[in-house]
């Protein structure tokens, strides 16, 4: 097969044999071109798809809290019926806020606590016996009426 190539070459003119090689050499350059179009047309679509994916949402930390249910009067020892637990965003509450009504119920208030608002250990007392004067009488102190 190769010596019928070779005699049918050998037959052909000078101006053949240049015309067949631009031929042959425009086909090889347009098989290489197509294939390297199709490898640049499959890598494009593949970075034209990307994985969408949907942001989380921010988790937001909660925290319970004690609030009043009505607005309670200074000097007012606390009950659980005027209590409620109100669930916050844990960087809106205030740290020192009390997280159950057990902690708060016997205590007596310092000043007036408004309905829906936090309760803290600055609102209140640790016990009865600090309402009034005798309450705030150091424990290492005596206190003399003269009247």
């Amino acid at each position: 097969m190769a010596s019928k190539l070779f005699d049918l070459i050998s037959n052909l003119s000078f101006r053949q044999v240049v015309i067949v090689a631009l031929v042959i050499s425009l086909i090889m350059f347009s098989v290489a071109g197509l294939s390297i179009w199709f490898l640049l047309e499959q890598k494009n679509h593949e970075e034209v798809q990307p994985v969408v994916q949907e942001p989380e949402p921010p988790q937001i930390s909660m925290v319970q809290v004690v609030t009043a249910n009505v607005t309670i009067a200074p000097k007012t020892i606390l009950k659980e019926e005027m209590l409620t637990l109100k669930e916050l965003p844990s960087d809106s509450a205030p740290p020192e806020a009390f997280t159950t009504i057990a902690e708060v119920v016997g205590k007596p208030t310092k000043i007036a606590i408004h309905e829906n608002e936090i309760v803290t250990p600055s609102k209140v007392y640790d016990s009865p016996n600090q309402i009034g004067f005798v309450g705030t009488i150091p424990p290492d102190c005596r206190a003399v009426s003269t009247g």
